[in-house]
């Protein structure tokens, strides 16, 4: 069941306080077996893919095999916290994209379990309580069943250790409001965890007031075809392009911190959702996407641009185009 590789094939294996996500495609069992193959293969890569794409380089972890699922382990130099965000966001958009390209049969739904706790390593793998715990939270009836009264793609399912630990402060973009507490009785574990199933980008409400910000905020253009984020990739595409790269002539925007100031001065209904990257045009780009989905979501962006970039050309160029694909509106 071992990779036989540490981290970074530096032989690295757990020891000590470690933070554990695991996770188990639902109903695998069910699967003929050329269907398992090939759902441990697109698990493999979507998990490698997610979780760069979340900042938690997967060269880097220890990993072990389930057969249905996957141990991932991270090495003491990772934050823990990607694990909560954004890292489930990038494995749903990975799941709906799989799903919405392939047979019923073929599709794919993930239970995640994530912990934190004292590891050891022997030449079979890791061992200790803390893998017991967190293969019970996986296994545990009360979050099968929580799962099985939606049709959402992913639950989450956070040990009452790990969310004290790094959900209930809030890190980063971590929305703790998302988790609700279960019990879970399952052998000898008789414990609290905290779920979080998301079955769509909610609706939110537009905003009862401006954000704090130093002068107007230019109307934004409305890429998202009647408001549908979903038909943004239509006609919309090339104007969310154009926004783009008009913000990425502004300074502030290229560097990952002025990035991250504005991202957590938004709404946080729209923070939590926003899927990060390391490229900053792509980053930029997930952003703006992200703010299309809620109403108000791209001013209130803008006027975050407006306020920590101030005056300028490119951000009067920024206005221009604004203007230009919205017919002029201000």
């Amino acid at each position: 069941m071992r990779n036989g590789s540490g981290a970074a094939g530096t032989g690295w294996t757990p020891s000590g306080h470690c933070t554990i996500f695991v996770c188990d495609i639902i109903s695998f069992g069910k699967r003929p077996d050329h269907v398992q193959s090939h759902l441990r293969t697109v698990l493999y890569d979507g998990l490698r893919t997610c979780f760069d794409a979340a900042g938690l380089p997967f060269e880097g972890c220890y990993t072990e095999d389930r057969g249905d699922g996957v141990i991932v382990v991270l090495p003491p130099s990772y934050d823990p916290a990607g694990l909560a965000h954004p890292l489930p966001d990038h494995l749903r958009g990975a799941l709906r994209r799989h799903n919405g390209l392939t047979a019923e049969h073929a599709r794919m739904r993930l239970r995640v379990a994530l912990h934190s706790g004292q590891l050891e390593s022997d030449d079979k793998g890791i061992v200790g309580t803390t893998v017991n715990h967190v293969n019970r939270l996986l296994d545990a009836p009360s979050f099968k069943e929580a799962l099985a009264e939606t049709p959402a793609e992913l639950g989450v399912l956070a040990s009452d250790e790990f969310y004290r630990a790094v959900i209930q402060e809030g890190r980063g973009a971590i929305d703790p409001t998302e988790f609700r507490p279960i019990d879970v009785r399952l052998k000898e574990t008789d414990t609290k965890a905290w779920l979080c199933i998301r079955t769509a980008s909610p609706t939110a409400p537009a905003p009862t007031s401006a954000p704090v910000a130093t002068g107007a905020a230019p109307v934004a253009p409305d890429l998202t075809a009647r408001g549908r984020p979903e038909q943004a990739e239509g006609a919309g595409l090339p104007a969310l392009f154009e926004i783009v790269e008009r913000l990425m002539d502004i300074p502030l925007l290229t560097t990952a911190e002025g990035r991250q100031q504005i991202v957590d001065d938004l709404r946080k209904e729209i923070a939590i959702r926003i899927p990060r990257r390391a490229q900053p045009h792509l980053d930029t780009h997930s952003i703006v996407r992200t703010c299309l989905q809620f109403p108000g979501g791209l001013e209130e962006f803008l006027a975050l641009v407006h306020a920590y970039a101030g005056k300028s050309v490119e951000v009067q160029a920024l206005d221009e185009t604004v203007a230009r694909l919205t017919g002029g509106a201000h």
